[in-house]
C-alpha cells in the first residue's frame, strides 16, 4: 500500500470535489440557448426570402454562430480536462488531455473520434480558418490534425457550410439544436469524473 500524505489526500479530494463541480456547471448552456434563438432567427429568415442575397448572409451568419457554440463547448471541455488535469497530478501531460478527448460516444458512420474530439477540432477549425491555405494537404502541425479530423467526418476545403454539416453529423440537423452539443459535453464530463475517480 502506497502512503499518501493527509494534506494531498484532503487536496486530491478537494479538487475531485471542484472537477465534480465543474462538470455539473452548465452556465454554457445559457450561451448555447442564446446563440440557438440566432440560429433560429437566421434559418427563418432563409426561409422567408427568395433572394439570394439574403439567403448567402444568413447561412454564412448561421456558420458563425455554429462556430461559436463549438468554441463555448471547448471552454466547458477545456475546464474539465484542466481540473481533471490538476486532480490526477498531470497539469502538463499532453496525451492525458488527448486520452481524455477520446472518451465518449463515437461519431456515427464507422468513425473512430469520439464526438467532443470532433467538437474540439470544429472550434479549432473556426477559429483559424482563416488562417488556412485553400490547400488543406498543405497544412502542418496543429492544423494538419485539426484537418484530418473535419475532412473525416465530410468538411472540405472552399466549402461555405463546413459548420453546418460538422452540426449535422453531432445529430444537430435544424441547427437550432444545441441542446445536442451541450448533452453531449455534459455525458462526457461524468465520465471524465468516473475516471479520474
Amino acid at each position: 500500500m502506497t502512503y499518501v500524505p493527509v494534506d494531498q489526500r484532503r487536496s486530491s479530494r478537494a479538487m475531485l470535489s471542484v472537477l465534480r463541480y465543474t462538470t455539473q456547471d452548465h452556465t454554457y448552456h445559457i450561451v448555447l440557448r442564446a446563440l440557438a434563438s440566432g440560429i433560429g432567427a437566421a434559418c427563418e429568415r432563409t426561409k422567408n426570402t427568395t433572394d439570394e442575397a439574403i439567403v448567402d448572409d444568413e447561412c454564412e451568419r448561421i456558420e458563425n454562430l455554429l462556430g461559436v457554440a463549438f468554441v463555448v463547448c471547448q471552454v466547458q471541455i477545456a475546464a474539465v480536462i484542466s481540473w481533471a488535469r490538476r486532480t490526477c497530478g498531470l497539469q502538463t501531460c499532453k496525451s492525458f488531455a488527448q486520452e481524455l478527448l477520446t472518451l465518449g460516444e463515437k461519431v456515427d458512420g464507422g468513425c473512430s473520434y469520439s464526438k467532443i474530439e470532433v467538437i474540439w477540432e470544429l472550434g479549432n477549425y473556426f477559429k483559424h480558418r482563416d488562417e488556412w491555405e485553400s490547400d488543406w494537404s498543405r497544412l502542418r502541425g496543429r492544423q494538419q490534425k485539426t484537418a484530418k479530423i473535419i475532412q473525416h467526418i465530410g468538411l472540405a476545403s472552399g466549402c461555405t457550410g463546413n459548420l453546418r454539416r460538422g452540426a449535422e453529423v453531432l445529430g444537430n440537423r435544424a441547427y437550432v439544436d444545441l441542446h445536442v452539443l451541450a448533452d453531449v459535453v455534459d455525458k462526457w464530463g461524468v465520465q471524465v469524473v468516473t475516471e479520474v475517480e
